[in-house]
């Protein structure tokens, strides 16, 4: 599934106003925006009580029955955590915010119901949700991850200062999500200095090179997703003497 096209803009749209979808410009690539979603290893993750306090207090603070932390890769929108529903795992196009993905403040609808380009989406005809507020999660780089929104099942406007409130909800999503890569790069150095120490004592013990190669090739496949280690052994001629693996 190719990925829908998007406006860039900030957005307060009126029944009477067609979202039209044309072809703009991103800050960043798409590509470019999805690695770095990857990289934060959030997608298909847990309930995390952090995150779950955030969307209770942006729908307390928003007056709404329903809050969402949304992420939207290439092809769809996951729920990483979600007040008041049942959280979501659809085809990008078919989300509300997958639009909200690249406003630069916000998209706010009233009334979704009377909105040609809102009305015939699942979560409007099925969910009879009616009302919508969601400001997009962006990197100090400029990367849209996803989106926090507030859904309410009546038309309702939603005031500036309660947009703003919004947006101080997408700054702690940010935060948690920094927390949380910064905790498994420190673990990962942990976890490195560790392999590091086993292979010293190895060598300072005295243990033939084969065993010290083949924990190395242990260590390299517990760091590597889905890696196979081996370590070729040449002679002093240049030729394969042997091979070593785990």
């Amino acid at each position: 599934m190719t990925s829908p096209d998007f406006y860039g803009h900030d957005m307060n749209v009126s029944p009477g106003q067609r979202i039209t979808q044309k072809n703009v410009l991103n800050r960043v690539s798409e590509g470019e925006r999805t690695a770095v979603l990857a990289s934060y290893k959030i997608l298909d993750t847990s309930a995390e009580l952090a995150f779950d306090r955030i969307t209770r207090l942006a729908a307390q603070l928003l007056d709404a029955p329903i809050a969402m932390i949304n992420f939207i890769d290439a092809d769809r929108t996951w729920s990483k955590s979600v007040y008041g529903a049942e959280p979501i795992d659809a085809p990008r196009s078919q989300t509300i915010c997958a639009h909200t993905l690249t406003a630069d403040d916000a998209l706010t609808v009233a009334d979704l119901g009377a909105h040609p380009s809102f009305r015939e989406m699942p979560t409007v005809k099925i969910d009879s949700i009616r009302a919508y507020a969601g400001v997009p999660l962006r990197t100090e780089d400029g990367h849209a991850l996803g989106t926090i929104c507030v859904l309410d099942k009546q038309p309702r406007a939603f005031a500036d200062a309660q947009v703003r409130a919004l947006h101080e909800m997408a700054a702690f999503v940010l935060a948690e999500l920094e927390l949380r890569a910064e905790t498994a790069r420190r673990d990962k150095t942990e976890h490195l200095l560790v392999d590091q120490t086993q292979i010293l004592s190895l060598i300072a013990l005295g243990r033939p090179i084969c065993d010290v190669l083949s924990a190395l090739c242990l260590i390299v496949e517990r760091h590597v997703d889905g890696a196979m280690a081996a370590v070729s052994v040449l002679n002093q001629r240049g030729d394969f003497a042997y091979m070593v693996a785990p």
